[in-house]
């Protein structure tokens, strides 16, 4: 049963609002719709159409001119000359899909060119070495942009989509950055198909001397058959000379006709001013055409119409008054067929639109087919890259990933404090071997003293081996030593104690570096190389007198040698802050001073006593002075310390809260990229829906 052609009418309405509600979607969509409204036009008028082609305008207007005779015709068909040369074209040649990296004056970024094959990737980023370590990087093409301070280490993926069967390629775009990935403006959520034209910028909307534009050109490609394809009429005539019945480019314009649905197909030949004999040979080589075309597209066959005539009567300026008979009795079986066919034009016109409106749907379902093939590969990409794990157990595998940082971090600020303090207290014990009070007495001990005397008046002064200011000497030594303390101590944090800062930093980076789909930035820095003590070892401390002197009389009496020496003893025993040994080497003395009560010394004898005992009692003096003095700028070196140490525990919080914030960001990507999968897929169902109804209403109107 023939289509109802107003309920067909109506089919093509539905198709037309189904196109114009997502043009804005995809491209296919704006061309569809354009040949929907073509084949609509065509309709308004019910007229079908008869499309005349020629190499030579004069003869094709002439056949033009000849039809517009029957007003019959003029009412039932809708008559239009073709440009012919549009069927000779060559086919345009596919060219490969590329990507341009524009130009940026300001980075001194020159423009770049990179060809997209099917079987390799694009990897883009800002760090050649972590873009050639990445997983993606395998049988991929690498695009470093050092120059872009936005752009993340590892931003973005370019691939082919597996779809076959299709002609072309279809590519896609996967956002890693931390600063985003924007196609034409809009920032995109996870992984987008790209257009061809669409302009790429990383880190930012718009390019700039930190966001670099890239430019997606698709494949152009010729049709399956290296043809151009041209839209024919229900009726097509072809209109040629006569001295070469059909050329190599007519010859192959038959060829596409007969692929085409068309009604009927007219080759005229215009005899024009040839004589009977040559019209005999032309009349005798159309026989021949029909018969070879006959054999060679015998559904063309059916509706092929071949004839001679003489048009020149119809040239341009021509008079219609010297049609001869032949050529009457011609145009009359032309018209006779023409009105004939005409009279069926509502179940052509009906068939015509079920067949184009038929082909347009099926165009948008191969689409659909593939969008849902790119989204089915989108899904199963995003679920390997999560190593089939889902969100929720991401998330819960991130919690306990900070949980164990945050506990390693605090076991380690806890180890580093308590060797901090068991290290200090041994540093600055007077009775640990090494230590540097032991230091300071060790130097003390090697100075020597040297004795003047000025009539009665005893002067004894200490000096070092060097003949070196005692002052000056001491306060550099306890800085020395108290800096290259400082100095071991911190890299003993940095790499020792409770494992060692640098050992926290790099095992925190891979603990949390574990989601595969996101390329994590290390905000993680590594501890200062030394910690700036200069400004608590510049304290300028009093004088420590390193000499003293005495009255040589003739009443000096072992009595009072002993009192010096046992006077010596209990200030050594007050002052050694707990070293027995002090105290023991004074009262050794004193002990020995004792023993000569009741001995009968010389002059000289008691005045080498009296000289040891002050030496002995100077030396001891300097000790506790410099003694004080490495305490005191041993605690505010100890300060340092803690500051440093509370900084790098506040570097170390804020790296993991930028960490943090670039996983929980990632995370909502991914929600978000599910969602939106979650809507194509119900987006992409309805749409075929939709269409299998209109497709349905076709087959029901009979």
């Amino acid at each position: 049963m023939p289509y109802k052609l107003e309920n067909l009418i109506q089919c093509l309405n539905a198709t037309q609002q189904f196109t114009s509600a997502r043009v804005d979607r995809e491209p296919i969509f704006g061309d569809v719709l354009h040949k929907l409204k073509a084949i609509s036009e065509s309709l308004n008028s019910r007229r079908l159409a008869i499309q005349i082609f020629g190499r030579f305008p004069l003869i094709a207007q002439g056949f033009y001119h000849s039809l517009g005779q029957s007003q019959a015709i003029q009412q039932a068909y809708q008559l239009e000359i073709s440009e012919f040369s549009t069927i000779s074209q060559s086919p345009p040649q596919r060219s490969s899909p590329k990507l341009t990296l524009t130009a940026n004056a300001e980075t001194g970024q020159k423009e770049s060119h990179y060809e997209l094959l099917p079987n390799q990737s694009i990897l883009i980023g800002r760090d050649f070495q972590k873009l050639s370590q990445d997983l993606r990087s395998q049988n991929a093409q690498i695009i470093a942009l050092p120059s872009y301070i936005r752009v993340s280490s590892v931003h973005a993926h370019i691939q082919a989509v597996a779809n076959p069967g299709a002609s072309v390629t279809r590519w896609q775009i996967w956002d890693f950055g931390t600063n985003g990935t924007y196609i034409n403006g809009q920032k995109i959520k996870g992984c987008q198909a790209l257009n061809s034209g669409d302009k790429i910028t990383l880190a930012h909307s718009t390019a700039s001397n930190k966001a670099p534009e890239f430019v997606f050109q698709s494949a152009t490609s010729a049709n399956e058959n290296g043809e151009v394809q041209q839209s024919m009429g229900e009726v097509v005539c072809l209109v040629v000379a006569p001295q070469q019945l059909l050329t190599a480019d007519e010859a192959k314009f038959v060829d596409i006709v007969s692929k085409s649905d068309v009604e009927a197909f007219l080759l005229i030949v215009d005899t024009s001013g040839l004589t009977e004999q040559f019209v005999q040979k032309v009349d005798a080589d159309l026989k021949n055409l029909y018969n070879q075309l006959q054999t060679q597209y015998p559904v063309l066959a059916e509706s092929m119409l071949l004839m001679h005539l003489e048009l020149h009567p119809f040239y341009q300026g021509g008079s219609q008054a010297t049609v001869q008979p032949a050529t009457q009795r011609g145009l009359k079986l032309i018209y006779g067929s023409l009105i004939e066919l005409a009279s069926s034009r509502n179940e052509i016109l009906a068939e015509r639109v079920a067949k184009e409106v038929t082909v347009q749907i099926t165009r948008i379902e191969q689409f659909l087919e593939q969008q849902e093939a790119l989204l089915d590969s989108n899904i199963l990409r995003t679920q390997s890259l999560l190593k089939n794990k889902t969100l929720i157990d991401w998330e819960k595998h991130l919690q306990k990933s900070f949980s164990r940082v945050n506990e390693e971090k605090g076991d380690l600020f806890s180890a580093v404090n308590n060797e901090l303090r068991r290290s200090s207290s041994d540093f600055s014990s007077p009775i640990v071997a090494g230590s540097l009070m032991q230091k300071i007495k060790s130097s003390i001990d090697e100075f020597y003293p040297t004795v003047t005397k000025d009539k009665n008046q005893v002067c004894i002064q200490l000096r070092t081996r060097n003949n070196l200011e005692i002052h000056a000497f001491l306060l550099q030594f306890c800085k020395d030593q108290i800096a290259v303390w400082v100095k071991e101590e911190w890299n003993r944090i940095s790499t020792l104690y409770g494992g060692g800062l640098d050992s926290l930093i790099q095992n925190s980076y891979a603990t949390l570096n574990c989601l595969p789909s996101l390329a994590l930035s290390n905000s993680f820095s590594h501890p200062v190389s030394q910690i700036d003590i200069q400004r608590s070892l510049q304290v300028s401390f009093v004088d420590v007198e390193a000499s003293m002197s005495f009255h040589d009389g003739s009443t000096d009496s072992l009595g009072n040698v002993l009192r010096i020496g046992m006077q010596g003893a209990v200030v050594a025993g007050m002052a050694a802050l707990g070293d027995p040994r002090v105290v023991i080497k004074a009262a050794s003395l004193a002990a020995s001073l004792a023993s000569l009560v009741g001995s009968t010394l010389s002059r000289s004898q008691l005045q080498n006593l009296r000289l040891e005992q002050s030496v002995i009692n100077l030396k001891q003096n300097l000790y506790n002075s410099y003694q004080a003095i490495a305490r005191h700028t041993l605690d505010r070196v100890l300060q340092d310390v803690s500051i440093a140490l509370a900084f790098e525990e506040k570097k170390f919080r804020k790296s993991l809260e930028l960490i943090e914030g670039q996983l929980s960001a990632h995370l909502i990507d991914l929600k978000n990229v599910w969602e939106g999968y979650g809507l194509q897929k119900n987006s992409l169902v309805q749409d075929r829906n939709a269409l299998q109804q209109i497709r349905y209403l076709i087959k029901s109107v009979s």
